[in-house]
């Protein structure tokens, strides 16, 4: 009895050639896009760690806040523009403030000196420290005039770095104090203070009662994608509108003295 054994065309082993690499052409998109996304989930999920734990600093800071009056005046001062980035602050937007807290320290003094800053150039939240020795430097300095934070050399007096980055993609950064009388008013919602350098005489050498803290931030993904785009931009909107998370805490203050 003959065996008829049948082999594979030339055209059957072609067609398989093809389905297959369609398979593996369509498995390599569905892993690469899989791929795509968990990466993309993973820097939106440090990103908002990172946030969450640089607003959580900053308002245990801001808790310890003091202040006094002239003549030895004790600053909490916001948007000063001598703490400014490489541009000039944007309101509601671009903020910064400055204030004195409690650090010990056995050579000279019991007071720190802490400023945060947004650099809306860079996209990213700064903070600038000053221990106690330092701080006092031989005379109180524990007002937002009395220190360098532009000069060229961009360093304390200790020779360290002045400026250090806490967060990176912050796109707002906005910081709103309230007064106690502000509270105590009969608005349902109360309006935030002017806690400048150059505000009333009421408020000079105070602490707010109150202050709320508003960070809205993106990931390095959605950032880069942003590059040389403006607020206002159709693609620049619609990145913010489907990545960027905002973030707010509110600190109460002891009552001032």
């Amino acid at each position: 009895m003959k065996r008829h054994t049948h082999a594979f065309t030339l055209v059957e082993l072609l067609l398989a050639l093809t389905i297959s690499s369609i398979l593996i052409l369509l498995l390599v998109n569905v892993v690469s896009g899989a791929l795509n996304v968990w990466e993309q989930g993973r820097n939106q999920i440090d990103t908002l760690a990172n946030s969450r734990q640089a607003l959580g600093r900053i308002a245990d800071e801001i808790r310890g806040a003091v202040a006094s009056p002239a003549p030895n005046q004790i600053e909490f001062s916001e948007n000063i523009s001598g703490l400014q980035g490489t541009t000039a602050p944007q309101s509601a937007i671009s903020e910064n403030f400055f204030f004195v807290a409690p650090y010990p320290n056995a050579a000279s003094g019991d007071l720190c000196v802490i400023a945060y800053r947004h650099n809306s150039d860079t996209h990213e939240l700064q903070r600038a420290f000053l221990d106690s020795q330092n701080a006092w430097n031989g005379a109180p300095q524990y007002q937002a005039s009395g220190y360098n934070f532009q000069g060229a050399s961009n360093k304390w007096p200790d020779g360290s770095t002045q400026w250090r980055t806490v967060a990176q993609g912050v796109l707002e950064f906005e910081i709103q104090s309230y007064s106690q009388a502000v509270l105590d008013s009969a608005s349902p919602t109360p309006a935030p203070v002017d806690w400048s350098s150059t505000a009333t005489a009421p408020m000079t050498g105070n602490t707010p009662r109150q202050v709320t803290i508003r960070m809205k931030v993106i990931d390095d993904r959605a950032l880069a994608k942003m590059a040389g785009l403006s607020p206002g931009n159709a693609v620049y909107d619609r990145i913010v509108n489907r990545s960027a998370r905002e973030f707010t805490a509110s600190v109460m203050l002891s009552a001032p003295h």
